[in-house]
């Protein structure tokens, strides 16, 4: 058995590594909910106009988070000196995942029963698929800085790299 053979998911990464790594899984997060609110035209009663529409709230939420974390993390003012690299625990960056993985598993499942599950093609439901989205949406705002806080936690706190104005003289 060689080194590359060897599982190496106990080694502290660096932190760069674990934000590139989480801005693919909420990269992969909205690519899931946009697919599934696509698919969702299969349904009798779900027109694709509708499911646009689902697909453009959700990416009024979404796509906000992915450009901070593009701007905060990737920016110009993210590289750091080699003697000054923050490494994560590898505890820390499971539970983070665990945690993202947790919360928009719990979304995902209220986008299945709450709005695919229903059967729309009867016109005189009581609940239009646009009023289902819109609800699910609702509910997405609620808990979306609840969904920010392995961010933070992985953070730990730390300053935001900020743009400075130049001096003049």
């Amino acid at each position: 058995m060689n080194d590359a053979d060897v599982d190496n998911s106990d080694e502290p990464l660096s932190a760069e590594v674990v934000r590139l790594q989480l801005f693919y899984v909420w990269c992969g997060i909205f690519a899931l909910y946009v697919c599934t609110f696509l698919l969702s035209t299969v349904k009798e009663g779900v027109t694709f106009p509708l499911a646009i529409d689902a697909v453009w709230k959700v990416a009024y939420l979404i796509v906000p988070v992915l450009g901070a974390f593009a701007g905060f993390w990737f920016g110009p003012h993210s590289q750091q000196p080699a003697h000054e690299i923050t490494v994560v625990d590898p505890n820390r960056r499971r539970v983070m995942f665990v945690l993202t993985a947790l919360l928009h598993g719990f979304v995902y499942l209220i986008i299945i029963f709450g709005v695919l599950v229903v059967d729309f093609a009867d016109q005189e439901a009581p609940v239009s698929y646009p009023h289902r989205v819109d609800t699910v949406i609702r509910f997405m705002l609620l808990i979306w800085s609840v969904s920010l806080l392995p961010v933070g936690w992985l953070l730990e706190g730390a300053k935001i790299p900020t743009a400075e104005m130049p001096q003049t003289e």
